[in-house]
């Protein structure tokens, strides 16, 4: 249910509502609500007739960017549908659904869990193949190509260490940055988060386009895998491997998709993983795990973070150069008090 809108717009965000409603449509909103708080840059406007979402862009460049991934996929079922843009602003249709995190959460049955992700991978390779027929791929920006982008990625274990004073893996960082400088030719989503899914029945969307570029496909399926909020157990997370792993590796032999999606995996993970212990540091607590779920927050929470040292472990122990993982993702977890399987 979307609350009720106080009027007259008493701030700058209802204010920039109320003068884009009356842009596009003509009139002012019925009801606005701020789903993932208001500090986010997303609202849900009623419009009476119908419900929007109406973002805020970084840049004119990535709201038109975002337009043009909207316009040409909108007939595959799987994105909102564009209703405009203007400046900075993108304003698309309100899907309907779960979040798939809040909804993973909701399961008991691990097989269930394995079911809804599997709606979301293949949606997920749908987007991806029509974005391809379409030709995206030549119209949206090449991801990682700034100078070190890849080489500073494999440094996050190193700067979490030094933060708390322990020591850095003993990795061979030239050898990970090579295996993940990889040629990008494929259209991709790049924040792939399970909270930019949702699920309704037998479907799943994804939404928020605004960071997707020309990269390797790969990155797509681990950034689902490896996220913290993917609530899913070591059998179910290598089933769905087993089965994605080949559909999404386009561009490699059997043996070198399957390393880079744990090369790329663990690096994903460690990010993940600094960034949550980063407010943890900050704040001196956890989070309360049922307002991160909500409003689609870093997991800022013990279950969470353990869960991403465990996945990590178990994806570093099949690469040897990533075996350094695994000692300080031990070191992360006893330094935390985190509990681990």
């Amino acid at each position: 249910m979307i609350p009720p809108l106080n009027k007259p717009f008493g701030n700058k965000r209802q204010q920039d509502v109320a003068v884009l409603s009356k842009m596009i449509f003509g009139r002012l909103p019925e009801r606005v609500a701020f789903p993932g708080g208001p500090s986010r840059s997303a609202f849900v406007v009623d419009m009476g007739d119908a419900a929007f979402i109406f973002a805020k862009r970084k840049s004119v460049g990535d709201a038109r960017l975002e337009a043009d991934v909207l316009q040409s996929l909108g007939e595959t079922g799987y994105v909102p549908k564009l209703r405009a843009v203007r400046k900075r602003w993108v304003v698309q249709e309100c899907l309907l659904g779960h979040r798939l995190p809040v909804l993973l959460d909701q399961m008991d049955a691990m097989e269930e869990r394995k079911e809804t992700v599997t709606k979301a991978l293949n949606s997920l390779l749908h987007i991806q193949e029509a974005a391809m027929a379409d030709g995206l791929q030549h119209r949206v920006p090449e991801i990682g190509i700034a100078k070190d982008w890849v080489w500073n990625r494999t440094g996050a274990a190193k700067r979490m260490s030094n933060q708390i004073g322990i020591q850095e893996p003993a990795l061979d960082r030239q050898w990970l940055t090579k295996c993940m400088d990889v040629e990008r030719t494929e259209f991709i989503k790049w924040d792939a988060r399970p909270g930019n899914a949702l699920v309704d029945g037998e479907r799943a969307y994804w939404f928020d386009w605004e960071d997707c570029g020309r990269g390797i496909a790969l990155n797509d399926l681990a950034f689902v895998l490896c996220d913290e909020w993917m609530n899913l157990d070591a059998a179910a997370q290598t089933s769905l491997e087993q089965h994605f792993l080949p559909l999404f590796n386009r561009t490699k032999s059997p043996d070198e998709g399957y390393e880079y999606l744990r090369v790329f995996g663990v690096t994903h993970t460690v990010i993940r993983l600094r960034m949550a212990l980063k407010y943890r540091i900050k704040d001196g607590r956890w989070w309360d795990r049922q307002k991160c779920l909500a409003g689609d927050k870093v997991g800022v929470t013990e279950s969470e973070t353990s869960r991403l040292i465990s996945r990590g472990k178990r994806l570093a122990n099949d690469v040897p150069q990533l075996r350094p993982y695994i000692a300080w993702f031990d070191e992360i977890a006893a330094y935390f008090d985190i509990p681990t399987c």
